[in-house]
């Protein structure tokens, strides 16, 4: 590529006498080229370099073919008057194919481009033939094409002339240097003239390095005396010399790092040991507590379980612990807390058992404790106690003091167990019971545990089926107006008639659909069947207002965006009025709800569709949430509704139906199975009801004769 440089500022004080000096001095070649193409004049150097017949040669003949194209546009460019060019060319030397940086200035006589010159950067050499010479003005262009500084000092080492890199180099004009002392000018650059007084003394050419410090740069300083006084050249080395340092500091590297690598060779072996041992210990220890894995558990178990079998009195026991609420406070305060949450644990553990025996950790916050040589299954019992009252004192991770307690399952080896796998498994499931028991809560592990746990399982691969299948069933509960006993509507619920064991209650397949995933299809089933079964009795019963349908949902289905979406979808294919369909949600919903949860209720609002908080009371009541949320309707529980007349329970359904109608809230009440119980919410106001004492959940067949019975349905 050819790049423009600014045209250089005229030529400053050459004198005639200097000139033909001058160009002979320089290493570098120097050519005239004038508008044919030919070489007019040259220098020394550039005879050295391309032979002794170079005059009136074609200069594109000094060039390698592939380098002719962008001689032609640089010439050109000089001959069309336009700015200087600098162009890497391949030339062809006395030596071979050599390339070189070129540099292109016009050559001008009488303010008429007569040609161009060509100054080349090369190393200087000071073996040079006779040139033949042109007038002084030819000579003090091909001065001012150089490539490099050049200047001259009179006798009395003042400057007599700079070219314009000389000037450039400088910072100043050349008018501002003629005539002043080379030292004083450096003095007042603040440049080191050390290096100069010998070349400046001395009548041989001498050539020496010397660092400029106003351009950050390395120069090679070539002198040539005359009669005159002094003739210098100036070329830049900087990049040469970084070269060479860092030549020279890979060569002081490479000693270095042959020094460092033998270092490094004669430690390996001692390295090579303590991996090793490191990797042992790894392979069986939990890399953030310290404690044992899941492997060197296994491991001590099984020596336990054949000790046990060779001499039933050794016994032995573990404790299979999961700490309560461990997920919250990972969650919540950063896994970097809840690691060190854990570490912490595992020491308090460690303090609450003997030297002998073993704490690990499995994985998560599930840990084990294993006990041996222990005679009774009492001793698991009391160290399970121990555990969770060294639990019960708070402790201290960083900033925070956090309380957490643990479910403990205990299996001892009273049962005859003859692999450590059987015993971690019957463990597992002592500690799912004591977690279903609540919190800080310990089971002792016997045999109808096992088969519950099959029966759980089966239960799982059953309801799977049966979503798919659809072989679950739903029944309705009428929803009756309190002040005028007339039906308005059904709460759908969810019912299974197992194949093998029965009709399963809602309590015992709903948590387990929640635990294992289910429930979003379990909602979504008994939703769709039940729009279509209402939709179907309104076309039965054409007579009849429309009757409302309440069905409940998950939590978990309000954090899925897409849940306003599929709902209008299903709507709009069953051809059911949004606005008789409500959706009822547990308090902890708006308790926790996000931003997201709160416009997939926002969206279910502006659909159309009413929200009803089921089992109000319960939960964690406020009157913030009410006010700003999307709700229409509050469920009292039937908790609340059994103990009216029993205990101060009349007083808070009181209170819960006052502050429903300051909000412009209904209230539905469930569980009522007395007339009294009737009468009662009826003289508070309550608008709905539900229960026994109007009917138990129905099938649909069922459901149709009671609608039949009604001979009408109440206004919403």
């Amino acid at each position: 590529m050819t790049r423009h440089r600014p045209a250089p500022p005229p030529a400053v004080g050459l004198a005639t006498s200097w000139q033909h000096q001058a160009a002979e001095s320089l290493p570098n070649p120097l050519l005239l080229i004038g508008s044919a193409g030919n070489v007019e004049s040259c220098n020394r150097a550039a005879l050295l370099y391309f032979g002794l017949e170079l005059t009136t040669r074609p200069y594109a003949e000094l060039v390698a073919p592939e380098s002719a194209e962008l001689l032609g546009a640089a010439v050109a460019e000089v001959l069309r008057g336009e700015s200087p060019a600098d162009t890497r060319l391949n030339y062809h030397t006395t030596a071979g194919f050599q390339p070189m940086e070129s540099r292109f200035y016009p050559y001008t006589e009488n303010d008429r481009v007569r040609g161009c010159i060509v100054s080349s950067t090369v190393m200087p050499d000071g073996n040079a033939h006779d040139v033949a010479t042109g007038d002084g003005g030819r000579v003090q262009h091909l001065l001012e094409g150089l490539a490099d500084a050049f200047f001259t000092l009179d006798d009395e080492c003042r400057f007599s002339y700079l070219n314009v890199q000389a000037q450039r180099l400088l910072g100043r004009p050349g008018t501002e240097l003629l005539g002043r002392r080379l030292l004083e000018v450096f003095e007042e650059f603040g440049v080191e003239s050390g290096p100069w007084l010998g070349a400046l003394g001395s009548r041989t050419p001498g050539v020496f390095e010397a660092f400029y410090g106003p351009q950050r740069s390395w120069l090679e300083v070539h002198t040539y005396p005359t009669d005159a006084g002094l003739i210098v050249y100036l070329h830049d080395v900087t990049q040469r010399r970084g070269v060479q340092q860092a030549l020279r500091r890979a060569h002081d590297e490479l000693e270095e790092r042959v020094r460092a690598r033998t270092e490094e060779l004669e430690a390996a072996t001692k390295r090579l040991e303590a991996l090793n041992v490191q990797l042992q210990h790894d392979a069986f220890h939990d890399a953030l507590t310290g404690l044992p894995n899941r492997a060197l558990l296994l491991d001590r178990l099984s020596q336990a379980v054949a000790r046990n079998q060779r001499h039933r009195a050794q016994g032995f026991a573990v404790l299979f612990l999961d700490f309560d609420r461990f997920k919250v406070i990972n969650d919540s305060l950063g896994h970097a807390v809840g690691d060190a949450l854990l570490a912490a644990l595992g020491k308090r553990l460690q303090d609450c058992v003997r030297p002998t025996d073993t704490v690990a950790r499995l994985g998560g916050d599930e840990f084990t404790v294993l006990l041996t040589d222990v005679p009774v299954t009492a001793e698991a019992v009391r160290t399970a106690e121990r555990i969770r009252v060294a639990l019960e004192k708070p402790l201290q991770i960083g900033e925070h003091e956090l309380s957490i307690s643990a479910s403990v399952g205990i299996v001892a080896s009273e049962l005859g167990y003859s692999s450590a796998e059987a015993v971690l498994r019957d463990a597992d499931i002592a500690m799912y019971r004591a977690k279903l028991g609540g919190k800080a809560q310990h089971r002792l592990f016997g045999p109808a545990m096992r088969d519950e746990a099959v029966r759980r399982l089966d239960l799982e691969t059953d309801l799977r089926a049966a979503l798919i299948q659809g072989t679950l069933e739903v029944a309705y509960q009428p929803i009756v107006a309190i002040a005028t006993g007339k039906l308005i509507g059904f709460e759908a619920l969810a019912r299974w008639p197992h194949p093998r064991y029965g009709d399963l209650e809602p309590g015992e397949f709903i948590p387990l659909a929640e635990e294992v995933g289910l429930i979003t299809q379990l909602d979504r089933f008994v939703l769709r069947r039940a729009c279509t079964q209402v939709r179907a009795w309104r076309r039965q019963f054409p007579g009849l207002p429309p009757l409302t349908l309440s069905a409940n949902l998950s939590s978990r289905q309000f954090a899925l965006p897409e849940l306003a979406a599929w709902l209008e979808e299903i709507l709009l294919e069953i051809d059911f009025d949004p606005r008789n369909l409500k959706l009822e949600i547990t308090e902890s919903v708006f308790m926790a709800s996000s931003d997201e949860v709160l416009k997939t209720l926002r969206d279910l609002r502006d659909l159309g569709v009413q929200l009803h908080i089921d089992d109000f009371g319960t939960g964690y009541s406020s009157l913030s949430y009410l006010q700003n949320l999307p709700v229409s309707t509050l469920k009292i529980d039937r908790s609340f509704i059994t103990q009216m007349g029993v205990s101060g329970d009349g007083e808070l359904v009181q209170t819960i139906v006052a502050m429903a109608k300051a909000l412009g809230l209904s209230v539905t009440a469930e569980g009522i199975e007395t007339a009294a119980q009737l009468e009662q919410l009826k003289s508070l106001g309550c608008e709905y009801g539900q229960g026994y004492l109007y009917a138990r959940p129905l099938s649909p067949a069922a459901t149709e004769v009671f609608v039949a019975a009604q001979g009408g349905v109440g206004e919403v």
